[in-house]
């Protein structure tokens, strides 16, 4: 079995007659061990009758979504499956697929249309099928497991679940497909492993050589990919990455921004804010009563106050007793109570809960949502504050939050985050975090010359004369390429090269020395700058290559 392999009608290996003898019997097949005789079925594998009961959950999902008046999978769901399968079908060095998506776009239904093929056409069994996520929310784990087919639901596990259950569940397979919600979460923070890279590290899934020889893919997910990139950097090629494109009916922090619904945050601990968020519902919405969903400031201290100025008013338009939820495990409360109207303006007070990959399905009652105002925001934690983006969104839905920084995320998003929404100042540049240019392979890129000129030597001594002579240019005392993150992610002074490793927008950067991990040196420059030397001298000194 190999996941790089061309999904065509002639991978399926059962006889079409008796594939669509199992999809008829799928019902029987669930109760093969009980009540169906087990003479009907000698003639089929085991592998055929697990598929059957897999085709048969299929069926039986996506009828409960039609019940709930939806799809199981969207078109754009299944175009971005599809664009999925055709990275790993690409080349079979491909084992990381990025896909980055806008919040709420539908990211399950695209896993589900991934796994549906795969496990259909016999590429890959479902019980090797993972879901997994670096959040730790039992919200994620339940919805997750409710839009899944049931033999992958003992597959789902959130982040205090890797290092036990899933760690024993994976641990020495072979033949993965492993799918990781909210991968930005999972990074690593500085040099100290978080508890999925860690959990990688023991049983080898961090090592790319060990995935590829078993086998082993991984789909990743995340809105905000900025972080993943650098860390995924220096495997450009065993990993692609892709846009999710919504549908027309999406409505995003683009489409938000575009209405004027997006409003620049305050802070509430300052009680005139309170003062001024309560004439904003009185003069936006009078009496066609809403509920306000407030996330409260990070410091316990400042909860009562905030809460007795919003809820304490005098005006007989609020409800004097709203609504408190701290903590995760309450996604059903909350969306049982915006079910029904409220019969004043009614307040949602929630504490560290409803963050990143929390769906809100009942959003028609909803007025404002209000995002935590911190006063340094983390960018990709503003980006995954928008919770009421999606689909069904009205269009009187007001969003209090740091509206700058949305600015500059769908700016990053536009450039394919060449320029990183989490770079303060905003400034393209060419370090690490700038191997996204090159794992996205487009046109756009500023910095990318069309005339690279570079050449590799074997010694320190021959690359500094060779510099000096051609370039005026001088090594530094230290130019040794080091990487972050995993220490197998080492690229050779040529790979440094041609991605055009530091280069910059700013005067200086356009030569550059460097020693990579195979200990050869690379001097590569702008053949289209004005200084560029228009004839090389001294390659007699050892070159190895050359552009």
């Amino acid at each position: 079995m190999n996941l790089g392999q061309k999904i065509t009608p002639k991978s399926v290996v059962i006889n079409p007659n008796k594939y669509k003898e199992l999809k008829s019997l799928s019902t029987s097949v669930m109760q093969v061990t009980t009540r169906v005789d087990q003479e009907l079925f000698r003639s089929y594998t085991p592998a055929e009758l697990r598929l059957a009961k897999f085709l048969l959950e299929i069926t039986e999902l996506e009828n409960r979504e039609i019940e709930k008046g939806r799809l199981a999978v969207y078109p754009n769901q299944q175009q971005t499956a599809e664009r999925i399968r055709d990275a790993f079908d690409e080349s079979e060095d491909i084992l990381y697929v990025l896909v980055a998506a806008f919040t709420q776009s539908g990211k399950t239904g695209s896993m589900l249309s991934l796994i549906k093929e795969y496990v259909t056409n016999e590429i890959i069994p479902p019980e090797n099928v993972f879901i997994i996520t670096g959040l730790s929310s039992v919200d994620w784990k339940e919805q997750t497991k409710d839009r899944c087919p049931e033999s992958i639901r003992s597959h789902v596990f959130h982040l205090n679940e890797l290092n036990g259950n899933f760690k024993e569940a994976v641990k020495d397979k072979k033949d993965l497909l492993i799918f990781i919600d909210e991968l930005h979460i999972a990074c690593e923070a500085g040099n100290k492993p978080q508890t999925m890279a860690k959990v990688f590290q023991d049983i080898g899934l961090s090592n790319p050589d060990y995935c590829y020889e078993n086998n082993i893919k991984f789909v990743e997910y995340s809105a905000t990919p900025s972080k993943v990139l650098k860390d995924r950097m220096m495997c450009a090629e065993r990993y692609k990455i892709i846009k999710a494109v919504p549908p027309p009916n999406y409505v995003g922090p683009r489409e938000l921004r575009e209405r004027d619904q997006l409003l620049p945050n305050m802070d509430l601990t300052k009680l005139a804010n309170c003062t001024k968020l309560l004439d904003f519902i009185k003069n936006t919405y009078g009496h066609d009563y809403r509920y306000h969903l407030v996330r409260l400031p990070p410091a316990t201290l400042h909860h009562g106050p905030v809460i007795d100025a919003l809820e304490g008013n005098d005006s007989g338009m609020f409800a004097s007793n709203s609504e408190h939820y701290h903590g995760d495990g309450n996604i059903d409360k909350i969306e049982k109570t915006l079910e029904k109207p409220p019969s004043k303006h009614t307040f949602i007070f929630l504490k560290n809960m409803i963050g990143c990959a929390k769906t809100i399905e009942n959003k028609q009652h909803i007025g404002v949502w209000f995002s935590r105002f911190v006063k340094k925001p983390t960018p990709a934690s503003v980006i995954q504050d928008l919770r009421l983006t999606g689909y069904n969104v009205p269009d009187d839905v007001y969003i209090f939050c740091h509206d700058k920084i949305i600015d500059k995320y769908l700016r990053s998003w536009d450039s394919d985050f060449r320029i990183p929404f989490d770079n303060p100042s905003n400034r393209v540049t060419r370090g690490r975090d700038q191997w996204a240019i090159d794992l996205l392979g487009h046109e756009y890129n500023p910095l990318r010359t069309d005339n690279l000129k570079w050449y590799i030597f074997d010694s320190r001594e021959n690359t500094e004369r060779f510099a000096e002579l051609n370039l005026n240019l001088k090594m530094r005392t230290r130019c040794k390429y080091k990487p972050s993150g995993d220490n197998n992610l080492l690229k050779t002074a040529e790979q440094l090269a041609m991605a055009q490793y530091q280069f910059s927008t700013s005067n200086d950067r356009w030569k550059r020395i460097i020693c990579g991990s195979d200990d050869k040196y690379a001097v590569y420059w702008d053949g289209n700058h004005p200084s560029a030397p228009n004839e090389i001298t001294g390659l007699e000194l050892a070159s190895v290559s050359s552009e």
